[in-house]
């Protein structure tokens, strides 16, 4: 944890708050099944119960059927879950990358127009600069392995299924299981 900062352990319910924490990897995982694994050095905002502020570092959230709407914002951009799980990164120059690794979200970078906006979906991935400025970029999703390996290793899937059926859609992106 960085040095003033509140240390919160496995367990622990916390409300809206700042976490700042220089290395390793924070789980949370929300009320309503939203499940995120944060790297740090990272500094993230809780706000609501569906709405975080990365202001620095790199997070990777899966958003269960029945809690769309979870939103991620940066510097540079706001990212709507429409049921999914995607990546952020939000840099210290105030830009900001969004890969999508299932599902969709919708982007919408802060200092453009609404005409701006766009919908991504799974495997691509796009950087948004402070000015607002968006362009797509090769879909590498390496740099968030580490988040994933987390996510996977938690077992944060608990969707539902018949053991005859396989898991919907997560196999072809990394998923095991």
């Amino acid at each position: 944890w960085a040095e003033g900062q509140t240390q919160i352990k496995l367990g622990d319910e916390i409300s809206a708050q700042r976490l700042n924490f220089v290395t390793g990897t924070v789980f949370l995982t929300y009320k309503q099944g939203v499940v995120v694994a944060i790297e740090g050095p990272a500094d993230l905002e809780l706000v609501t119960k569906d709405h975080a502020i990365l202001h620095e570092g790199q997070l990777v959230a899966y958003v269960p059927e029945g809690a769309e709407g979870f939103r991620v914002s940066t510097d540079a951009a706001d990212v709507v879950d429409l049921g999914t799980e995607f990546g952020v990164t939000a840099r210290q120059d105030g830009s900001s990358d969004v890969i999508v690794f299932d599902g969709e979200v919708e982007l919408a970078p802060k200092n453009a127009s609404q005409a701006d906006q766009r919908l991504v979906v799974a495997g691509l991935a796009y950087r948004v600069e402070r000015d607002g400025t968006t362009r797509q970029e090769e879909f590498r999703q390496s740099s968030f392995e580490e988040s994933r390996s987390v996510l996977r290793g938690r077992k944060v899937i608990r969707e539902p299924f018949r053991k005859d059926e396989l898991f919907p859609g997560k196999a072809r992106n990394g998923w095991v299981g």
